[in-house]
């Protein structure tokens, strides 16, 4: 670094001022990678706890999903084979009509 010049010396005052301007460009670059690599670390961990929730509640969803089809397949069957059989009785019944005639 060089010297303090005498403040009557400007072309001394002014290369006093570009070293220190250039120093504080560096230190500020610094700073800038600094405060830039902790928000990327912040935003990184922030997305990756959102995914992971994200996953959790889908997940949740899926398994709720996947019962609730699981009920509505029961019921459903136990519909279907109430209306196969109320088909046969029908089938039978209209036989036996058409026997009559």
């Amino acid at each position: 670094m060089p010297s303090i010049p005498d403040p009557t010396d400007l072309p001394g005052l002014f290369e006093t001022a570009n070293f220190m301007a250039q120093q504080t460009d560096r230190w500020m670059f610094v700073a800038m990678l600094i405060i830039f690599l902790i928000c990327g670390a912040w935003m990184t961990r922030y997305f990756t706890s959102q995914i992971q929730q994200a996953r959790q509640e889908f997940t949740a969803l899926s398994k709720d999903f996947t019962e609730h089809l699981i009920t509505t397949n029961r019921e459903l069957a136990v519909l279907l084979a109430g209306a196969t059989k109320a088909l046969a009785d029908n089938t039978r019944a209209l036989e036996n009509v058409k026997e009559k005639l």
